[in-house]
């Protein structure tokens, strides 16, 4: 987890929803980036920090991620020291794509298509088009904004909307083809199983006291318990209709599958 201080000279960009500042941090290296600084609560922060820390450790294209310290009066919204969530800014030219065909074929070309794909049926993710992808190049996405992953609704069967998965299934429509897609998701979910979420809970809370130790137990709890059900939830976002394929559990693969979380 690293950790970082919003410097004066913020500016907002967006209030409502979600309170977003751009600005310099100086991070726990001494150093000073441009960041997107996102004021939430307890449980919002416990997600973005959450889903960046582990989709980073899948390797997933997410922008470097911070426990931000506001020092109070550093934004004219903050009276008090206030604990954030930063993104630090990504040094390349970066855009959402307006065009909705023009976005749906960049993303089938994108090589990290299948593995985001899966991160986001994992987490619960219903949000990542067109506003949480981050165009920063020919057929190349960043992930941003996790704040709609891990609703308090979420169970360990629920397969909420995943359009990741749906431009996937766009593009394969006969059973045969979308069992070849199902293998390959499974396939990235076994790398699910390796992350250690206990050390994930440890780092999250050891590095503040404004997240409670319940609150990100909660949510990784769920995020173990969805795992042994990530099969029948990409079958249900893929509208397979033909049962009688027979997929082990990746979690039987694991060499870490005893790693629940549990603290």
């Amino acid at each position: 987890m690293k950790l970082a201080v919003l410097l004066p000279g913020s500016n907002r960009i967006r209030l409502g929803h979600s309170e977003i500042w751009k600005g310099p941090i100086r991070t726990s290296d001494n150093e000073t980036r441009m960041a997107f600084v996102k004021l939430v609560d307890e449980r919002s922060l416990s997600i973005e920090l959450i889903c960046a820390l582990i989709g980073r450790e899948l390797s997933l294209p997410i922008p470097q991620p911070y426990l931000v310290r506001i020092p109070a009066q550093t934004i004219s919204t903050v009276s008090q020291e206030t604990m954030a969530f930063g993104l630090e800014e990504v040094n390349m030219p970066s855009s959402t794509i307006q065009d909705d065909e023009l976005m749906k074929q960049s993303i089938l070309n994108w090589p990290s298509l299948v593995s985001c794909a899966a991160f986001d049926s994992w987490i619960g993710n219903s949000d990542r088009i067109p506003h949480n992808l981050l165009f920063v190049g020919k057929d190349d996405f960043q992930m941003i904004d996790h704040g709609d992953a891990l609703p308090s609704y979420l169970l360990a069967e629920t397969s909420p909307n995943n359009k990741l998965i749906q431009y996937l299934k766009d593009i394969n429509t006969t059973e045969f083809s979308k069992h070849r897609v199902l293998k390959d998701l499974l396939e990235v979910s076994q790398k699910f199983h390796n992350i250690d979420l206990a050390e994930v809970h440890r780092k999250i809370v050891k590095s503040n006291n404004s997240i409670s130790h319940e609150t990100v137990q909660s949510l990784l709890n769920t995020l173990h318990n969805r795992l042994e059900s990530l099969v029948d939830i990409y079958k249900a976002q893929l509208d397979i209709r033909q049962r009688d394929f027979i997929y082990d559990s990746p979690r039987e693969n694991s060499e870490k599958s005893k790693k629940s979380g549990e603290v």
